[in-house]
């Protein structure tokens, strides 16, 4: 009795780390499959820099989210309301800040703590690197 219970255990649990494998081996599939499509890992990797702007209208008025980054790991974040900037975060590779009506703050290191380890622009090239996980 004890022998079925400690094979039936034992089949459970390899099972469980095969299909947590496969599931990780399909995730990486599917994020190449991505990269593919986006031109190949040799051209993301040569994106060193990305500028976004967006505009939507907020009560009326027209409000940009504007991004910027820079590789391997720098980039800033604002919101223009009416012509003027209203809020700013950036990150220098080492520190996040904020800027709220002019005043520069250190941010909560704790929701850039994942910037640091961003080589590339593109996410889906940091996805499939095991080195940063």
């Amino acid at each position: 009795m004890k022998f079925t219970i400690t094979f039936s255990t034992l089949l459970i649990t390899t099972g469980f780390l095969f299909s947590q494998n496969n599931t990780t081996d399909q995730a990486v599939q599917m994020i190449e499959k991505s990269i593919k499509a986006q031109g190949g890992k040799d051209f993301l990797k040569n994106i060193k820099t990305l500028y976004s702007n967006s505009e939507t209208v907020m009560d009326g008025r027209n409000v940009k989210w504007v991004t910027k980054e820079m590789a391997p790991n720098k980039g800033s974040f604002e919101i223009v309301y009416q012509g003027r900037v209203v809020y700013q975060s950036f990150y220098d590779g080492k520190t996040g800040y904020d800027v709220v009506n002019g005043q520069k703050t250190i941010a909560d290191q704790d929701e850039v703590k994942d910037k640091v380890y961003r080589k590339h622009i593109m996410n889906s090239l940091d996805y499939i690197d095991p080195t940063l996980y």
